[in-house]
């Protein structure tokens, strides 16, 4: 039963898009709106979206049905569009789908205190006007967790050829030094233990800011470092393009930069790395991750890979197989191939398809060598973790479980999720670091038992 002055916020995509879902509800509750318990009792809900892919897009139309219907088509529902379907969509949206009141591309959010009281008024309202010029977030209220996230620059440079990005974020800029100390700042006296730091090129930190070159993502993190009440520091997504050993000697002298790196390689096939457009060799990308071993002692990696990228062979395939053993990844994320609309790839598949020589990897294909690499990766995740049966890694508690008092959650320095039971409560409370002795590995997390409160 839908609800007066009540919202809900669904989130698809990226950290880029809870971060800013954080930011929506911020503006809605200072309209006096509460969140309600679910899409279905809601006056406004606001769909946050992400085109990385085409299934979010699916999501999304399929919502915005299961809406319509709920509400049997009552006016007294609104709807909002934000994100990056939004940005580049547009008008469509509204043109589409009578049940949406307002659009709101990647740089509206700023906008949306000025927006919401017009859709209120009853205006369908569209804006996707982007700010390339600054990316300044005023302070707004969140109610802070243990781990948080935190933007710090946004949009791409890079163009990948199979990208969306920089088409529906933008160039690369840089949130100011200051903006961002101080919401961190804000964050630990609420309690927050571990920062997050966001951007969808974030080795390239500072590139725009007018500083004389003096900030970077390195003296970002040395920033970031000195907060006092922050006890850990994680940060993503790199680009190999843009790290460094710079990053890699800083990561190595700030205590509370943890020894995690998403490192997206994409391909382990130097032709079609080219063909990305990636700008690296694997040679050099293992070189880099070589370099980072050798000063961050534990050190584990993440990577994402695209399948059936056009043009993709089974060498290249078995390249990439080669490459993620060789590397030693203890997460893989691992996609196929999703043509998006503006990139280069799409472009190269429709020149192809022409001259009548087409490109595409067929679907079962891509779908066999996506399970082949699932497979290979849960294979190498659970060798290299049954290592840590019987050692003791650092926990930062993030609860405690519902159905029984002595088991608890967090993760380790290396991202990975920790349940641990503990003989006595008094130490274990959320934001605590602790050492929890490994004394089983299950498939996505570890198992074991409190020791002592790390110090």
């Amino acid at each position: 039963m839908v609800k007066s002055g009540t919202y809900y916020i669904v989130t698809y995509g990226c950290q880029m898009n809870e971060y800013d879902s954080q930011r929506a509800e911020a503006v809605l509750e200072s309209f006096g709106y509460i969140q309600g318990a679910s899409v279905e009792d809601a006056s406004f809900v606001l769909i946050n979206t992400c085109t990385v892919r085409e299934k979010p897009f699916h999501k999304m139309e399929s919502l915005l049905g299961r809406i319509y219907k709920d509400s049997g088509g009552s006016k007294g529902v609104k709807v909002g569009i934000m994100g990056c379907i939004a940005q580049q969509e547009g008008e469509r949206i509204l043109s589409r789908f009578s049940q949406v009141s307002c659009v709101m591309g990647t740089d509206a959010l700023v906008r949306f205190p000025q927006i919401f009281p017009r859709v209120m008024a009853g205006e369908r309202v569209v804006d996707i006007a982007m700010n390339p010029a600054d990316y300044h977030i005023d302070s707004f209220k969140v109610t802070p967790n243990i781990s948080m996230y935190v933007s710090v620059m946004k949009g791409c440079d890079k163009y990948c050829s199979y990208c969306i990005v920089p088409f529906v974020r933008g160039r690369e800029v840089s949130r100011p030094l200051e903006d961002i100390i101080t919401e961190i700042e804000r964050l630990a006296l609420g309690g927050t233990k571990e920062v997050t730091l966001l951007g969808q090129n974030i080795n390239s930190y500072g590139k725009n800011l007018t500083n004389g070159g003096d900030i970077n993502f390195s003296s970002l993190l040395r920033a970031v470092n000195g907060v006092d009440g922050i006890e850990r520091i994680r940060f993503m997504t790199s680009n190999p393009w843009d790290f460094d050993e710079d990053i890699v000697d800083t990561m190595a002298e700030c205590e509370k930069v943890c020894e995690y790196l998403h490192l997206p390689l994409q391909s382990g096939s130097n032709r079609i790395l080219k063909s990305m457009r990636r700008n690296h060799t694997i040679e050099e990308y293992i070189r880099k991750v070589e370099y980072a071993k050798a000063k961050i002692p534990g050190l584990t990696l993440s990577s994402d890979f695209i399948v059936g990228f056009p043009g993709e062979t089974e060498e290249d395939f078995q390249q990439t197989m080669e490459a993620m053993d060789v590397i030693g990844y203890d997460m893989v994320y691992s996609f196929i191939y999703s043509p998006r609309p503006n990139t280069k790839s799409l472009a190269m598949e429709d020149r192809a398809q022409k001259v009548g020589r087409g490109i595409s990897v067929p679907l079962h294909e891509q779908k066999r060598r996506l399970a082949t690499m699932m497979d290979a990766a849960d294979e190498r995740r659970a060798k290299d973790r049954a290592t840590l049966q019987g050692t003791t890694v650092e926990v930062l508690v993030t609860g405690a479980s519902k159905t029984d008092s002595t088991t608890y959650t967090g993760r380790s320095r290396q991202n990975m999720v920790v349940n641990f039971v503990a003989q006595s409560q008094a130490e274990i409370q959320p934001g605590s670091l602790v050492t929890v002795r490994v004394d089983a590995v299950r498939r996505y997390a570890l198992q074991g038992t409190h020791v002592h409160v790390a110090v």
